[in-house]
């Protein structure tokens, strides 16, 4: 994903301030910003209790989040299902071996990938682990010390 490509994110409050950045934006931190803003909507739905929708009425606020993470994520799904068919095809990856078996070689993606080729169900699976591992390491104390 290249994301430690772009410079890093300082607090707004950091001392000493950051020295000066590219105004350009790299598409891992147009990636990261819409996943945290549409992390952000759906927790305030939660706040908001069952009336959310109809805050909602006329347009989804994940709407364009979502718009950018699909356009990040769908080309990495694009590449793993090519790469499965491409291996199916020299016969190097036994499609009917044992699934529970990973190899040194696989990413979880790939590992994904023998179980299904429904790119619905690998965008979910995909976008529920970054969530899980966002929040977790997002929950880390930082020491100061």
């Amino acid at each position: 994903m290249h994301s430690l490509h772009s410079t890093l994110p300082y607090s707004v409050n950091a001392f000493p301030p950051p020295p000066p950045t590219s105004k350009e934006r790299s598409p891992s931190d147009i990636f990261a910003e819409a996943f945290a803003a549409s992390q952000h909507v759906v927790s305030t739905r939660g706040r908001t209790g069952w009336i959310w929708p109809i805050f909602e009425i006329f347009k989804s606020k994940t709407e364009d989040h979502m718009r950018i993470v699909d356009a990040f994520l769908d080309p990495i799904l694009e590449e793993a299902l090519r790469k499965k068919q491409e291996r199916i095809a020299d016969g190097s990856w036994d499609q009917e071996g044992d699934k529970e078996k990973a190899e040194e070689w696989e990413t979880l993606l790939d590992h994904l990938v023998r179980y299904t080729s429904d790119k619905t169900v690998l965008h979910d699976e995909v976008l529920n682990i970054m969530i899980a591992g966002r929040d977790t390491v997002s929950s880390i104390p930082i020491s100061r010390e």
